[in-house]
């Protein structure tokens, strides 16, 4: 099984989200979401990328991801009944992992079911499911990409998301008004300058 990859990337072969990356004079083919694709395209050096390898009877796929918190990320979703690993890679395209782990810990069907291929019931059973895995409890432990700082910012913000989304708010509604304020605000100058926002958007 190939786990890591590290080389560089064939841009004339590379397309739709999927990397051709020469590793020693070995063209391997990596789909990754489009986030990825754009970062690791515009790179003139070496990137490297966690892989999950997927063999099934009509071949094998390999699947590229930035670091650990993605690709289990991604392992997780693809566990799950109906949520295939194209879909699993459009999941983490739409959503960066503090949003699919916000929407778990929010009950947010709404952000959930904005991504394309995923309806309110499978959006309701993806949070039902994550939440059985202990996906957020994961994503903590293994460290999420930003220093613990953002870490911190986030827990306020889901306390926050939380607060507003028993106030009636919806959740797009609730997403523009936080992304307005400064990451550094406590807990409660962050509530009162998302509520102000809020008033202000309508």
């Amino acid at each position: 099984m190939i786990g890591y990859l590290t080389g560089i990337v064939i841009k004339e072969a590379s397309r739709n989200s999927t990397l051709i990356i020469d590793v020693g004079g070995v063209g391997y083919s990596v789909s990754v979401t489009s986030k990825t694709y754009s970062k690791c395209y515009l790179s003139e050096g070496p990137v490297s990328l966690y892989i999950h390898t997927r063999v099934k009877e009509d071949g094998i796929t390999l699947f590229g991801f930035e670091n650990l918190v993605q690709l289990k990320a991604f392992e997780k979703l693809i566990s799950i009944h109906g949520i295939g690993a194209a879909l699993a890679v459009t999941i983490l395209s739409y959503l960066a992992i503090n949003e699919l782990q916000e929407a778990v810990l929010c009950n947010d069907i709404k952000l959930l079911s904005s991504v394309p291929g995923i309806g309110q019931k499978t959006a309701q059973r993806l949070i039902i499911e994550l939440k059985s895995t202990n996906f957020s409890h994961d994503v903590d432990s293994l460290g999420m990409v930003e220093s613990a700082d953002t870490s911190s910012s986030l827990n306020s913000k889901q306390i926050v998301r939380q607060a507003l989304t028993e106030l009636g708010y919806s959740s797009m509604e609730i997403r523009s008004a936080i992304e307005l304020t400064d990451p550094d605000l406590t807990e409660e100058q962050l509530m009162k300058a998302a509520l102000k926002n809020l008033v202000s958007q309508r």
